[in-house]
């Protein structure tokens, strides 16, 4: 349950032997974290059944010690995992599949990084979904012709669809169901945030994440609306 995450270390245990409940981390030997294991996988070295944590950090100190190119590859490496965990994380929270696979994100993320190394790790999660769902593969069916039911959604809504494939028909009706409201636009505006190809969900989770690092955000925000939202 501990490795799980169903209950965290702080929770109080009782076994025979002890005078009172206690916490599970004091009873129980704190195993390796995961990224722990993961940064001792990088460096190729072999990572056993019960790893302690104390353990893992003492081998992963030994390696990078007086070796400043595993220091520099550990580093990057890091900001990496970071920002693989954010974005795998926004995907969840939009409630959405990642375009992208397990065994690619990580050279996806290598490509963007090298772009823009000194900029990549504050690159928002957002912007990285955003060149992750432009760069997805391109799936066979999506050069088929439009199914009768997308011609009918199309057409109950009055948009032409001749000369479309099923893809495109499907980002369309995506767009029309899905798409970012008309005040969540206006308001990722104001706050200087791209909505393009945003859903509902994404943008409110935006929203959201911005309001909570910008304490002023909201006021700004309303007093920019009672002005009558002057140009920006």
């Amino acid at each position: 349950m501990l490795r799980d995450g169903q209950i965290t270390d702080a929770a109080l245990v009782w076994r025979e032997g002890l005078t009172k409940w206690q916490p599970i981390n004091s009873v129980l030997p704190r195993l390796a974290s995961i990224r722990q294991k993961e940064y001792l996988k990088f460096l190729g070295e072999p990572v056993q059944r019960g790893l302690t944590f104390e353990e893992a950090q003492q081998r992963l100190d030994a390696l990078v010690a007086d070796n400043p190119a595993k220091k520099l590859a550990l580093d990057r490496w890091d900001v990496l995992a970071e920002k693989r965990d954010e974005v795998a994380s926004y995907f969840k929270r939009a409630e959405m599949k990642c375009p992208v696979s397990d065994f690619e994100i990580v050279s996806t993320l290598e490509s963007i990084q090298a772009t823009d190394p000194e900029r990549f790790a504050s690159i928002p999660s957002y912007e990285i979904a955003r060149f992750f769902k432009a760069h997805r593969d391109h799936r066979s069916w999506e050069d088929d012709e439009p199914t009768e039911a997308q011609k009918a959604v199309l057409r109950s809504k009055r948009i032409p669809y001749e000369g479309i494939t099923k893809g495109q028909a499907s980002e369309l009706i995506n767009t029309i169901y899905n798409a970012a409201t008309e005040g969540q636009v206006r308001r990722l505006s104001f706050y200087g945030i791209n909505s393009e190809g945003l859903t509902k969900k994404e943008a409110c989770l935006i929203i959201d994440d911005y309001i909570a690092s910008h304490p002023d955000a909201e006021n700004d925000y309303q007093r920019w609306k009672m002005n009558g939202c002057p140009p920006l």
